[in-house]
């Protein structure tokens, strides 16, 4: 006899439901609005969710962590960045993280991960993305920049 047998079908329908979120959260552990924000900065940038997905797992790889000891966010803004910083790198010959007296960092705190910095490290790196022409930033240098300014 299975656990359906007496439920009535707004109960049935509900015991779904349940059974369908305890489905997913075996696969993906992170709280939707972690998600949501996640998958939103991707997508501001250009990127899709089969992107964060790829980049989720290759930090676990790199880290040797699992899934559920990552913060999806952190994951996003960094990868972002690190794009950025290879960009700035490619057009001025300046790594935003090693050539500079201050740095921007990401710091991951899911839903509230941001970008940290003093206000040196924003002067220095403004002046730096100064030397790129409007027109050839990237879309996710542009993000990175309406963050911080």
């Amino acid at each position: 006899m299975n656990n359906t047998t007496h439920c009535t079908e707004k109960e049935q329908q509900e015991r779904t439901e349940r059974l369908v979120k305890d489905f997913q959260s075996s696969f993906c552990p992170y709280g939707y609005l972690d998600i949501q924000m996640a998958v939103k900065t991707y997508d501001e940038v250009g990127l899709t969710p089969d992107d964060l997905v790829e980049e989720i797992e290759e930090f676990c790889n790199s880290c040797d962590v699992k899934a559920e000891d990552c913060d999806p966010c952190y994951i996003a803004y960094d990868s972002i960045f690190q794009q950025v910083r290879n960009e700035i790198d490619e057009a001025t010959g300046k790594d935003i993280c090693n050539d500079v007296k201050e740095q921007i960092e990401v710091t991951g705190n899911f839903m509230c991960t941001q970008f940290d910095y003093t206000e040196g490290a924003k002067k220095e790196f403004l002046a730096i993305v100064k030397k790129i022409k409007k027109e050839d930033r990237s879309e996710k240098l542009n993000w990175v920049l309406s963050e911080i300014e």
